[in-house]
């Protein structure tokens, strides 16, 4: 595949935009959850069992982290080259798909600065995922189109492999639709397309056999089994944000607000379409231009002082688009038959990419690799569709392309300037550093600076390398960046549930015949705009508007109960140690 300067160019610079984003933004969950988990994955698994669900998350990112030891969270985010080549490889299913045309890559990466939004917290399960998934579906399209039993066997390998990168990733097994979806397609009987299924399950379940192999080596199966049976008791509890219950309703709303803002958007355009069909002669001259360009003005000026409302619903109507285009396209008769299959792959991948997961549709960010660009395209070519005796058609144009492609890069850079991961806010105050060797390169707010240093300053002189800490109950990044292992089955204590299966493992000590030293946070740290948020007397946990407040009141128990003394805090911070040992 040989790429016109200009597509090289393009490239780059999407490289280079997002090398200049993962510099910002200092998150104290999400990321220190990852790279606490990838630290002790080996060495002391029980501390961070919870994250056997990402179980190969954690060995691949425990590897990635070998390579650089010193390099922090900054080399953590220059994980993002496994992005850019997941991004690469949806290309190759483009070039594939659309006889070897380049002119995907400004669409794809449109979809790129979509997904990438303002930079990742770290190297994470989302982006091994695509990394995974990129070849699994460029083998699935190559091994039914050219007819190559063994790309499907690669492809099954690879979705199995994937399973254990997320353990919801096993709804993957939902691309083997595409199999016989594509054997009627192209009329062939049940032994070929049986054959090409068998080949893919087979290559799944060497992949599955291959990776407990792996555990069994590491004698770490029991703890992914252990894993397992909580995360069946998750699933049933109504007070876990991860419980069936909660993600279906989540994701009924979200699918519910995709619908509402589409459908509105579309009667919008065409009540300005038929409107401007009595004065075509408007759009060629420059008083539109300047008109267009005013409005675009405007609406960069709302995204950045709005901010996030503007984007989320921008997001909702491109994500509502590309679901109505990618089920218009797999029923299409007017589509070709590899065009269908592929609208299949992109729809799967759409309604997969957020399963699992506790913020909602957010991650359908993930699954546009495919419909994404496809939908771009469709704005400037049309689409037709006929069911029975009637027809309906969409007239594309280059001016609707350059606008919606206009309003979307305009959201994804006021987005951007406006956020990194959990550290909100202009990139412009985004310019102190955290004196710490595993902090180098990474820049946030000064009130989060300040405070954080405070802490790592006096933290070093209760706690060493190797030695066991409470970190409650969003600051999981503590024990990166000390080097402590996790006093409970996970660094994030939030994630455990329910106050009682918190108090159950927090008992745990008198077993162990060991107290840790304890860190808690004075604000909701789960609020992004933390250290600003102060709350007086938040330790007492005594306002009903403070999140985890249970699990508070549980530690207040047992710090009263094994004498804790408070030995140092600041105005987000506060450090407890036990006066005695058990």
């Amino acid at each position: 595949m040989i790429l016109k300067p200009k597509k090289h160019l393009l490239l780059f610079l999407l490289f280079a935009y997002s090398m200049m984003l993962i510099m910002q933004g200092l998150d104290f969950g999400d990321a220190g959850w990852h790279l606490t988990a990838y630290e002790n994955i080996i060495n002391y698994p029980e501390g961070v069992q919870y994250s056997f669900m990402y179980w190969l998350s954690c060995i691949l990112g425990h590897l990635w982290q070998l390579l650089n030891p010193s390099g922090g969270l900054f080399w953590s985010r220059l994980g993002m080259v496994f992005f850019f080549i997941a991004t690469f490889l949806i290309y190759k299913i483009f070039f594939s798909v659309y006889s070897r045309d380049c002119s995907w890559v400004g669409e794809l990466g449109l979809v790129y600065l979509f997904v990438f939004s303002g930079g990742h917290e770290s190297l994470n399960y989302d982006v091994f995922t695509m990394f995974f998934y990129a070849p699994a579906l460029l083998f699935l399209f190559k091994g039914l189109t050219k007819n190559k039993i063994g790309l499907l066997f690669l492809f099954g390998l690879l979705l199995g492999i994937n399973s254990f990168i997320k353990i919801t990733n096993v709804t993957g097994l939902l691309f083997f639709t595409a199999i016989p979806f594509y054997a009627y397609l192209k009329n062939c009987n049940a032994t070929k397309w049986i054959k090409y299924t068998g080949s893919a399950l087979a290559g799944f379940f060497v992949a599955v056999l291959l990776i407990m192999g792996a555990m069994k080596l590491l004698e770490q199966q029991h703890l992914f089994f252990d894993n397992l049976v909580f995360l069946r008791n998750m699933s049933g509890a109504d007070e876990s944000t991860h419980g069936l219950r909660s993600l279906l309703i989540s994701y009924a709303v979200g699918y519910g607000k995709i619908a509402l803002l589409t459908t509105a958007t579309i009667v919008v355009y065409f009540l300005v379409r038929n409107a401007l069909v009595k004065k075509y002669q408007f759009l060629n001259t420059r008083l539109y231009k300047i008109f267009l360009t005013v409005l675009f003005l405007f609406f960069a000026f709302v995204s950045l002082k709005v901010g996030n409302p503007v984007w989320s619903k921008v997001r909702y109507v491109f994500l509502g688009l590309m679901i109505i285009n990618g089920i218009i396209t797999v029923i299409s008769k007017y589509s070709s038959k590899e065009t269908r299959l592929f609208s299949l792959m992109g729809i799967i991948l759409l309604v997969i990419a957020p399963l699992g997961s506790d913020t909602g549709l957010d991650k359908l960010l993930w699954g546009t690799w495919l419909l994404g660009p496809l939908i771009l395209q469709r704005l400037k070519q049309g689409a037709s569709l006929q069911h029975g005796k009637g027809k309906f058609s969409f007239q594309g144009s280059n001016e609707v392309y350059k606008i919606v492609t206009s309003i979307l890069f305009i959201a994804f850079l006021t987005y951007a300037w406006n956020n990194t991961y959990n550290d909100p806010g202009s990139r412009l105050k985004k310019r102190y550093t955290v004196n710490h060797p595993k902090l180098k390169c990474i820049y946030t707010t000064q009130e989060r600076a300040e405070v954080a240093n405070e802490m790592l300053n006096e933290i070093q002189k209760y706690v060493e390398s190797g030695d066991t800490l409470l970190a409650f109950i969003e600051l999981p990044m503590v024990h990166y960046l000390t080097n402590t292992r996790p006093y409970l089955s996970t660094s994030w204590p939030k994630l455990l549930y329910s106050d009682k299966l918190f108090k159950e493992q927090l008992y745990c000590s008198a077993e162990r015949k060991t107290l840790p030293v304890v860190i808690r946070q004075k604000v909701n740290m789960g609020l992004t705009n933390w250290p600003e948020n102060r709350m007086d007397n938040y330790t007492e946990y005594l306002n009903s508007s403070i999140k985890y407040r249970e699990h508070g009141i549980v530690l207040n128990q047992f710090i009263k109960v094994f004498h804790y003394t408070s030995v140092w805090q600041n105005s987000t911070f506060e450090i407890l140690v036990p006066q005695n040992e058990l």
